[in-house]
């Protein structure tokens, strides 16, 4: 998935966010706003497949952005916050000491909550641990599950805020990162697979690359929309993607 992130942890609360789901980016924004960072999320996900990559890729490129931008960490406060809204009431519990850990003690009644899975409010957080390299123990309780899920999201980005808050006279070396990546899963390899595989066939790679740039700059090319994307000169640096049958050349850390 092409998923464009960028944080700025001395912000004012603003942002632009947009999954496609418009419930996701209605929670983004509550970490944005309350938390007090400033925040752009762009994802062009496999919505046609389901929900399940857009959120848990784009919680691991924020959680990489927190980890990027917080750095060594020192002089920040580390942890949690709690909060009710109407029936439900929300606590997290935060460390952003290096551990990962996640504890979910949330029950949710409703499948869907407009068009995101429920069950993926776990996930995201899950996903998030780990890539921002954080502990998070988080329970909710209430009726309504848009109350709930709602209350999750505002009492984590109140704990985020509590967390990042630095204290004494040690400032962080950098608060505001840029993250770009493409989800892994679109060359059917993982990790260091993914790199030998890579190394392997680099010649293959680039001439593909640029007979595709050929074939769309001359019209020729007969690609969906988003359904092809091919790495260019080193697994880690540029891919080529197909966007309306134009080239679209990005850099990426994958």
């Amino acid at each position: 998935l092409p998923i464009s992130v960028t944080l700025n942890l001395n912000g004012e609360g603003c942002c632009s966010i947009k999954t496609g789901l418009s419930f996701f980016d209605h929670m983004l924004e509550q970490i944005a706003r309350h938390a007090g960072v400033d925040l752009e999320i762009g994802v062009r996900g496999d919505l046609k497949v389901d929900e399940h990559h857009t959120v848990e890729d784009t919680a691991i490129v924020l959680g990489e952005c927190f980890a990027k931008a917080l750095g060594s960490k020192k002089g920040i406060e580390r942890y949690g916050f709690a909060l009710p809204m109407d029936d439900a009431k929300a606590e997290v519990l935060l460390d952003f000491g290096g551990r990962t850990w996640l504890e979910w003690g949330v029950t949710l009644k409703r499948e869907y909550v407009g068009d995101f899975p429920t069950e993926m409010a776990r996930h995201f957080f899950a996903s998030f641990c780990q890539s921002g390299q954080c502990n998070l123990h988080i329970s909710a309780q209430g009726e309504n599950t848009h109350h709930i899920l709602e209350a999750v999201f505002k009492a984590f980005a109140r704990a985020v805020r509590q967390a990042i808050r630095q204290t004494g006279d040690v400032r962080l070396a950098s608060r505001q990162v840029r993250t770009s990546r493409l989800s892994r899963r679109l060359f059917g390899m993982e990790g260091d697979l993914a790199l030998k595989n890579f190394k392997r066939n680099r010649r293959r790679y680039r001439a593909t690359v640029f007979s595709l740039i050929i074939s769309v700059v001359s019209g020729d090319c007969d690609l969906l929309s988003g359904q092809h994307c091919v790495v260019c000169l080193g697994f880690c640096i540029h891919t080529i993607h197909v966007v309306r049958h134009q080239c679209c050349i990005r850099r990426l850390y994958l």
